[in-house]
């Protein structure tokens, strides 16, 4: 972000807008960051077991790439210092997730064994910090029974908030039918499933210039979108609730564009109402948007749909709070405000994990 867009962000957030004025100077709750991420070292170190797998050894390579540039410095540190920044900023609670690159192993014995060591690293790691950070589980979810039994061992943890599971995986969708021993599980339980792009690229087109990152994520996620609704998923498992990263990417802006089709092709159409009214049985976080952004998101989504992301330590990592304060910038009332900072995400998220945080 350009600093003149820092300087309008931090002004909307103490008023200097109509949108900040409508709730400027009255104190917010801690906020509740739906969107962070965590490599815990002991994780990066037990990849190594597995390095004989492909997909585990370019996954170990990207890494070491990332921790060499210093920029993702705050994605392999420790949880004490980045809570005590969370602590001068107003954030309650994040709610960690694996970052980019997800490691799947073809294998299952081994995909298992990944989101597992993931999953206990970061239950060590966050029961130091009890309310501050809680975790959304990974699971190896092309391998439905493995995905099953790892929701069973982790479910019932105190540091469990829900499961992160990618938009898609090596060509393997949400909308797959081999996945419904999972979603009946999780509609029973009433779990919180995360979802997050893993790379989306165009090879000749989209591997350029950073575009996989910078462009091709934002359609990741409206397709992943898109699949859901059409197939029904969200209708059939209406237990499951359901977080879309990046405000949807595109989604927002094509929402009227799919209901002209879905009106004009009504008829051939499995899903039986508007696309604009099926995604209201989603969440949409607001990680990577601007304030202007943000507010023609909470319009089209609904703003009781919408809940903190920041993306931290991908993006922000110079400041924790920008993500809320731009948030706060683009609510137009402080009841909007308060329910995006934090009260929406309370109502998706178990309250042993996140009490301490607000």
């Amino acid at each position: 972000m350009a600093a003149s867009d820092d300087a309008a962000t931090a002004g909307a957030a103490a008023g200097g807008t109509p949108a900040g004025q409508a709730h400027a100077g009255r104190a917010q709750r801690p906020a509740l960051d739906c969107h962070a991420h965590f490599m815990p070292p002991a994780f990066v170190s037990a990849l190594e077991e597995w390095s004989a797998d492909p997909t585990v050894a370019a996954g170990l390579g990207q890494l070491e790439q990332m921790r060499a540039s210093g920029s993702y410095a705050g994605l392999f540190a420790g949880l004490g210092e980045r809570a005590a920044g969370m602590e001068s900023a107003g954030i309650g609670t994040q709610l960690l997730s694996m970052a980019t690159p997800y490691i799947h192993p073809d294998d299952e014995g081994a995909a298992a064994a990944v989101a597992r060591t993931w999953n206990d690293a970061c239950h060590e790691a966050v029961s130091g910090h009890r309310g501050r950070f809680a975790v959304f589980a990974s699971v190896p979810i092309r391998h439905v029974a493995a995905a099953v039994a790892e929701t069973e061992r982790v479910l019932g943890r105190s540091t469990t908030a829900g499961f992160n599971v990618n938009t898609h995986t090596a060509g393997f969708g949400l909308d797959d039918p081999s996945l419904a021993p999972l979603y009946e599980l999780w509609d029973e339980r009433e779990v919180t499933v995360f979802l997050h792009p893993n790379g989306f690229c165009v090879k000749g087109i989209l591997d350029d210039y950073s575009m996989e990152w910078d462009l091709g994520t934002q359609f990741d996620d409206v397709i992943a979108v898109t699949r859901l609704i059409y197939a029904g998923v969200p209708e059939r498992f209406p237990g499951i609730k359901w977080i879309v990263p990046h405000l949807g990417g595109a989604l927002p802006f094509l929402l009227e564009r799919l209901d002209q089709h879905w009106e004009r092709d009504r008829g051939e159409r499995a899903l039986k109402v508007f696309p604009s009214a099926a995604v209201r049985a989603l969440y949409f976080d607001t990680a990577g948007h601007g304030r202007d952004s943000i507010r023609f998101g909470l319009d089209k989504l609904g703003f009781e749909r919408v809940v903190l992301g920041s993306d931290f330590p991908m993006i922000g990592a110079h400041d924790i709070g920008l993500a809320a304060r731009t948030v706060a910038g683009a609510c137009s009332t402080f009841e909007e405000a308060d329910a995006v900072l934090r009260g929406n995400a309370e109502r998706l998220l178990p309250r042993e994990a996140i009490a301490a945080g607000g």
